[in-house]
């Protein structure tokens, strides 16, 4: 049975899926075989330094404005973890403002109930400052608005957009400078 191929192999195919192609040396009885494995490496998410998706985390000190990447497959595993790095980051940051970014997300696989359950917990970065999720596809962007609408009370600032220039209008930013947030200084206790 053949697979169909990732457009590179050796690379991240969805969420944290590492797909690999291996071909023997020297092939038996001059028969080219290749084998095809996908190996789940969702163990390393547990540390956000891997590159899967909650990995991009970075900082505009310019802005003082933290905004978070979370790209390919994400489930709801990898938004609480996204969650929980968020909680124990923003306070290490003179953050005034959030961008989550979910643009590079292949799919958005978090349900209405864990929205609900997240919309009723304290928001990590203080509810006096703006919030702006980015969202481009039509699921993760109703996902975001209702999300919007059931934490209005705890996240009066949570603004919905579907590009990053709409992102940096809204905060007032001219020419966003993100770096990557520093693994020592953001480490977070496990």
């Amino acid at each position: 049975m053949r697979h169909p191929e990732p457009a590179s192999w050796g690379q991240k195919i969805s969420g944290c899926r590492l797909a690999l192609l291996l071909k023997p040396i020297q092939p038996v009885d001059q028969k080219a075989y290749e084998y095809r494995f996908e190996v789940d490496i969702s163990s390393l998410c547990k540390s956000p330094w891997f590159g899967c998706p909650v990995t991009h985390a970075e900082f505009d000190e310019r802005h003082f404005v933290i905004r978070w990447k979370l790209e390919g497959e994400v489930t709801e595993e990898v938004f609480a973890e996204y969650v929980r790095l968020s909680a124990a980051t923003v306070p290490k940051f003179p953050a005034k403002a959030l961008i989550l970014d979910l643009t590079g997300a292949s799919s958005f696989k978090v349900s209405a109930a864990a929205l609900r359950e997240l919309a009723g917990k304290v928001p990590s970065l203080p509810s006096r400052f703006p919030r702006v999720i980015v969202a481009r596809s039509d699921l993760t962007y109703g996902l975001s608005r209702m999300f919007a609408i059931l934490s209005e009370e705890k996240r009066p600032l949570l603004h919905v957009v579907r590009t990053m220039e709409e992102a940096y209008q809204l905060l007032k930013m001219k020419s966003p400078e993100f770096h990557p947030i520093n693994r020592s200084r953001a480490a977070v206790d496990t």
